[in-house]
């Protein structure tokens, strides 16, 4: 998978994760917001905010498949990113 469709995935399941488990999880808010970030200027100074508000792209337990998918491409956008620079 190339970083845009990691990029345009994001875009659509982030946001309705957020919507969904953001009561229950209000990192996810926070990672959000990082995230519209990264979209515009890919820092590595935000995917380590991400990193420890998620515990390392930690997948709760109660977590649905989609915020699974959500953290996990997160995860390999901060590799891929982090590799490149």
């Amino acid at each position: 998978m190339t970083n845009e469709e990691i990029y345009e995935t994001l875009d659509r399941i982030l946001p309705v994760v957020n919507r969904a488990h953001g009561k229950n999880h209000p990192e996810l808010h926070k990672v959000l917001a990082l995230y519209n970030k990264i979209r515009k200027k890919p820092l590595a100074k935000y995917f380590l905010k991400i990193e420890k508000l998620t515990n390392n792209y930690s997948v709760p337990e109660d977590a649905c498949a989609t915020f699974e998918k959500a953290y996990n491409l997160l995860s390999i956008l901060d590799n891929n990113i982090c590799a490149e620079n």
